[in-house]
């Protein structure tokens, strides 16, 4: 199991996750941060990190959590957003295109 440190840099409007985020496996954890502010990382469709099949869920940079998809394979898309030290939050928009990224979780 590994853990994972993902940083979300910010350039522009845009906050920008690496590419390719890392693979992972079940059981390894994850902690997401930015040196520009609070990171909060949105799951449109499930998440890794749950159980069941909500959607929407969030997990932000004070979180380290678990990814708990045991099966093949599995892209999951997210949502990034970083809110800076002033209260502006930049990520995901329609002029933002490079604010989220796809997890591939699983053998």
């Amino acid at each position: 199991m590994a853990m994972h440190r993902i940083e979300i840099q910010v350039n522009g409007n845009d906050a920008v996750p690496p590419n390719p985020l890392p693979h992972m496996d079940f059981g390894d954890t994850v902690r997401y941060f930015s040196k520009a502010g609070t990171v909060k990382i949105v799951f449109p469709g499930p998440s890794p990190f749950r159980t069941d099949n909500a959607v929407m869920t969030e997990v932000t940079s004070s979180d380290t959590p678990t990814v708990q998809f045991n099966g093949k394979e599995t892209i999951f898309g997210c949502r990034c957003f970083v809110e800076l030290p002033n209260g502006t939050i930049v990520g995901w928009g329609p002029g933002s295109p490079l604010s989220g990224g796809d997890h591939h979780v699983g053998h």
